[in-house]
């Protein structure tokens, strides 16, 4: 867990304006996290950046199978991206929910089953809210827990966050690029590696390859060979 106190102090001693086990000033850090608020706001504009980790509970209703998260809905919070991981607790024992995608929840013959325990959840997001299916049908009112992914929200000096691997990293490294014109330094060339790099991962990371289709194969299976007559 990051604060946006302890990425100011690590961006600040990267451009070297303070020692080991310090922090700017109250004045210093405000302006820094201005900088580095204002460069997260600027990755949003990348559709492989600007994402952040975040915990979620949502207390099952008996009987109801589909819920809504983001603002205003069953579970009022920021609409996630996607779901990383989830788990159902009962009586202090947590228990794996495997989060599938839309055919392997629409493969489910009987969708109306009912446990007290959830197996799969299906997440579809949508311009404002989240639709969050569940299966069996919760028969009981267990709480199920959820990592998500979210939008970066603009970071507070004693705030926590909870950043995927290799966030902190580059939000530290960058940041200490970001803030540098405002103490009228400059970042150093192994701090300018740093900050390229760490981006450079994040993206890595959050690409997914596209694959490419093509209609010949449906005109070549439409087509049937005869080996005795050579058609």
């Amino acid at each position: 867990m990051a604060t946006g106190q302890t990425l100011v102090d690590r961006a600040s001693r990267l451009l070297g304006l303070i020692n080991s086990g310090e922090s700017p000033t109250a004045a210093e850090s405000a302006d820094a996290l201005t900088a580095i608020n204002a460069m997260l706001d600027s990755w949003r504009n990348d559709r492989l950046m600007a994402y952040a980790l975040q915990e979620e509970t949502l207390p099952m209703v008996s009987g109801q199978s589909s819920y809504t998260i983001g603002p205003s809905g069953d579970l009022n919070t920021v609409r996630p991206v996607s779901i990383e991981s989830a788990f159902l607790r009962e009586s202090n024992i947590d228990y794996p929910v495997r989060v599938i995608d839309a055919e392997e929840f629409n493969s489910i013959s009987d969708k109306t089953s009912t446990s007290n325990i959830i197996q799969f959840i299906y997440y579809e997001g949508t311009m404002e809210t989240g639709s969050l299916k569940v299966w069996p049908v919760p028969d009981s009112a267990n709480v199920l827990h959820l990592t998500t992914r979210v939008p970066f929200t603009a970071l507070s000096l004693d705030g926590t966050v909870s950043l995927p691997p290799g966030w902190e990293e580059a939000i530290a490294s960058n940041g200490a690029i970001a803030i540098a014109p405002e103490f009228q330094t400059a970042p150093s060339q192994v701090v300018m590696k740093m900050a390229n790099d760490s981006l450079k991962g994040i993206k890595r990371t959050n690409s997914r390859p596209i694959m490419a289709k093509s209609d010949y194969r449906m005109l070549f299976e439409s087509r049937r060979s005869n080996i005795e007559s050579d058609q």
